[in-house]
């Protein structure tokens, strides 16, 4: 490999490695909270707070503390969400009201 070669190797590197590493400091986690798959709500992570939403049978409610989210108070017959807990953006799990037709999941955006 002639020297001129080499250079345009290692600048194409260093671009890639530019582009890699600014592509994964604009991306951000938060919470998108859906009603029958239409986003009603993109919830920032970093602020605690409790937040109410209107479902097909009552009033969904959602706690987020810490980076964290679970389900609470909620007007549904078997509880499911409830009993889910406290869910985390690296545990791949997700909050499901059946009755309610909503759903809470991480995403990167």
């Amino acid at each position: 490999m002639k020297k001129r070669e080499l250079i345009i190797v290692l600048c194409l590197l260093v671009i890639g490695a530019g582009f890699y590493f600014y592509q994964k400091s604009t991306k951000r986690e938060e919470l998108v909270v859906y009603h029958h798959k239409k986003v009603i709500a993109h919830i920032d992570l970093s602020k605690n707070a409790r937040y109410a939403y209107q479902g097909d049978v009552g009033t969904f409610h959602l706690e987020v503390k810490d980076g964290r989210a679970r389900a609470y108070d909620v007007d549904c017959p078997n509880q499911i969400c409830v009993h889910t807990g406290w869910i985390k953006r690296d545990d791949g799990k997700s909050i499901v009201c059946a009755p309610n037709g909503i759903s809470v999941s991480f995403e990167t955006v």
